[in-house]
């Protein structure tokens, strides 16, 4: 129990006995009362020590224990558990006053930083901003996302950080807010974290357009911005996309820019020399396969290069299924779609299904939601086709119809549901040289 948790404990008391505990007298009353109450004795000289009327040092479990069961509470965890509530309203309450302030003061400022350790930080700040993005106030939002504010917060926060203002932009207007792409921190915790294929339409490829005037060529980041905007082409069904040629240094960009930009060049060039040891040779300059294959899957699945994905499954199944964490969920969804699209090439439509059984929607990133699913309907669709049922493919159709044409996305046309595999060139491997064809369940 830390000192502010003791010091909430003598209110407790005091508050019990109806008074202040000022005096030896007040001691002893205490004492008789916890006796009578919870028929434990706790010494006198014990009591002087925990109020300081004695040289006070650290009190032990069964004196802790004891005083709270004195205030009503069970355990000592459910006393801790009620400050905790009580320091995270003063935190809140805090946090609702500058969501309210016309224009944040430094000390505020100082303040909410300051709180980047705490495990609710990023409920603050995300709170903080989203009240600024409703009021329009910029001259907040300027000094909150300024570059000089250095925010580190784990991964995982990140992911949180950006779901929450990008479920935010699908809402508002942001033309009053572009500038702060491409002058403030909005790019990390939202741009290059939820790229939202719902949206590329729409809000998130108004941004893209914004950025790609903005953004200096040389930039890891213009590279990505060239990316999201060549796909999105790409994916509206122009015919002529632009060659993104490899202007960086493989081992110093993230793996899954690297893994975005591989993905790019299997659809935007006819062919490759040497694809195959092209692949592997980029997937061995980072550990996080799973990250570098992530958007390298929609691109094999497009592009109906499904050797290549039998391939890289059974070289990397471990490293692309061995995390199971919600924010590597995703991932996994499109590597089971792709695994799905490799056991219906070799004859196994069941065992397709069954990779498919594991994806659950509800669990799925929102900015990747839609746009998986695409891909999960041709998959459904032709596990149905090949096992010869009816029964699901209209409604299989509609959905399928009615979600590409909601995103714009008329590279998903009739002709990729229906006939996926009637022009696909694909050598069925035999069980024994490749280890995935019967012996693994996902």
């Amino acid at each position: 129990m830390n000192a502010s948790d003791l010091e909430l404990l003598k209110l407790e008391l005091e508050k019990k006995m109806g008074g202040g505990i000022e005096s030896q007298k007040d001691l002893k009353l205490l004492q008789n009362a916890i006796e009578v109450s919870v028929n434990k004795k706790l010494g006198f000289n014990t009591l002087r020590r925990f109020f300081s009327f004695l040289k006070s040092g650290k009190p032990n479990n069964n004196t802790l224990q004891t005083l709270c069961e004195f205030c009503g509470y069970p355990s000592v965890a459910e006393f801790q558990i009620k400050c905790r509530k009580n320091i995270d309203w003063y935190l809140w309450k805090q946090v609702y006053r500058i969501e309210n302030e016309n224009l944040i003061s430094k000390n505020d400022l100082q303040w909410l930083l300051a709180q980047q350790k705490h495990p609710d930080f990023i409920h603050f700040l995300s709170s903080v901003l989203t009240a600024n993005f409703r009021s329009k106030n910029t001259n907040n939002l300027k000094l909150l996302l300024s570059n000089e504010n250095r925010i580190v917060i784990k991964y995982e926060d990140q992911i949180k950080l950006a779901s929450s203002l990008g479920l935010l932009f699908r809402k508002i207007d942001l033309e009053d807010f572009l500038f702060l792409f491409n002058s403030t921190q909005l790019n990390q915790f939202y741009t290059f974290l939820f790229i939202d294929y719902s949206e590329i339409n729409g809000t998130y490829g108004k941004v893209i357009n914004y950025l790609i005037d903005k953004t200096k060529s040389v930039a890891s980041d213009y590279l990505f911005i060239s990316l999201i905007f060549e796909y999105h082409r790409y994916l509206k069904g122009e015919k002529e996309i632009k060659i993104i040629s490899n202007q960086f240094n493989e081992t110093e960009i993230h793996p899954l820019l690297l893994g975005r930009w591989t993905g790019y060049q299997l659809i935007s060039k006819p062919f490759i020399m040497e694809e195959e040891k092209f692949i592997f040779s980029l997937a061995k300059k980072h550990k996080a396969k799973n990250q570098f294959f992530y958007e390298l899957f929609p691109a094999c699945i497009l592009t109906k290069r499904i050797s290549l994905l039998e391939k890289i499954i059974d070289k990397y199944y471990e490293e692309l299924f061995e995390n199971t964490n919600w924010v590597t969920y995703t991932e996994n969804c499109i590597y089971l779609i792709g695994y799905c699209f490799v056991n219906i090439a070799n004859d196994r439509p069941h065992q397709g299904f069954k990779n498919l059984e594991f994806i659950n929607f509800d669990h799925v990133l929102d900015s990747y939601k839609e746009y998986i699913k695409l891909f999960y309907l041709i998959a459904h669709y032709q596990a149905e086709l090949k096992i010869g049922s009816d029964e699901n493919l209209l409604n299989l159709e509609k959905e399928y119809t009615s979600l590409a044409k909601k995103m714009g996305f008329k590279r998903f046309d009739q002709d990729l549901l229906k006939n996926y595999f009637d022009n696909t060139s694909f050598t069925k491997r035999s069980p024994s040289k490749t280890g995935i064809a019967s012996i693994r369940s996902i």
